[in-house]
């Protein structure tokens, strides 16, 4: 579920051509990944969409 208050990247995965979602947080000018690590894959976005209206 996507949460309002958190910041996400989403990257396209032309292999499956689905859209993933990683929640990140920024430091400074940077920006961290925060949960599953970069390597692995995690849900797909349009999986997560139904879940916004809560």
């Amino acid at each position: 579920m996507l949460r309002r208050d958190t910041e996400y990247v989403l990257t396209w995965n032309a292999r499956n051509h689905s859209w993933l979602v990683r929640p990140i947080e920024r430091d400074g000018n940077q920006i961290v990944q925060i949960g599953p690590g970069s390597s692995d894959l995690v849900d797909p976005a349009w999986s997560l969409g139904a879940d916004l209206d809560d």
